[in-house]
């Protein structure tokens, strides 16, 4: 299997026997991750026509890119790239339109362009619906490009959003962050995050964490489960 359709896992998985937490005892948990030099979803073009290439995850912090959608992981949330090429005289495919947008299986998400360190969450001016960036050339010589979205003009095709998904719940919403460059020949994820828990403001840049209240909550239960454990202990040795 190729590095590019191979399926990359973030997970943090966590089991205690004895010991159980609801909703309501957890600080709001972010899952997200950050790739560095960027995780390249799909580059220059290597053929004519329409390609469709994406970036998927879901709510237990999974991630993969994938050329066929969100399918490979049940993703829930999203990102795709739609792209038209076609072939110059000396062989070369150049991308004669594309648009990019945020996606999910349900409801219809919202972004915002931001810069720098902020929070982002239900104060959040969210002035465009789902499309991220979209580019249609012109064949008239007389005529500009038509360039739309919040990375519209963007020279290096790199931005910071701010996310804002539905959550099947009317008037109910979970927020979250991304860094990506999107153009005709790179679409790479550089960092994203979410916040979980609906209603819950987010920092920019924030990935996957364990809440505090859940650690603080963890410690006390394995306490409780040393001290029982000693107890026994004592018991068996009397």
């Amino acid at each position: 299997m190729s590095s590019y359709n191979k399926k990359c896992y973030n997970k943090v998985a966590l089991g205690l026997t004895s010991v159980a937490f609801t909703t309501s005892q957890l600080d709001a948990l972010v899952v997200g991750s950050t790739f560095g030099e960027g995780l390249e979803v799909r580059a220059v073009s290597d053929k004519s026509g329409t390609q469709v290439y994406a970036f998927g995850f879901n709510l237990q912090g999974d991630y993969t890119p994938s050329k066929g959608g969100f399918g490979a992981i049940s993703a829930d949330h999203g990102f795709f790239l739609k792209r038209s090429a076609s072939s110059t005289s000396n062989g070369v495919f150049v991308p004669n339109s594309y648009s990019g947008y945020a996606s999910q299986s349900k409801g219809t998400p919202k972004l915002a362009l931001v810069s720098g360190s902020t929070t982002i969450g239900p104060s959040t001016l969210f002035t465009d619906e789902k499309l991220i960036r979209s580019y249609e050339y012109s064949d008239d010589p007389g005529a500009d490009a038509s360039e739309n979205g919040p990375l519209a003009g963007a020279a290096s095709g790199r931005g910071s959003l701010a996310l804002r998904f539905d959550t099947g719940t009317e008037g109910e919403y979970r927020y979250g962050w991304a860094d990506i460059t999107l153009s005709g020949t790179n679409f790479t994820i550089h960092g994203f995050g979410l916040e979980t828990t609906p209603d819950t403001a987010i920092e920019y840049g924030a990935v996957g964490t364990i809440p505090e209240v859940k650690q603080s909550a963890l410690l006390l239960g394995l306490g409780a489960m040393g001290v029982a454990a000693l107890r026994k202990r004592k018991r068996n040795v009397a």
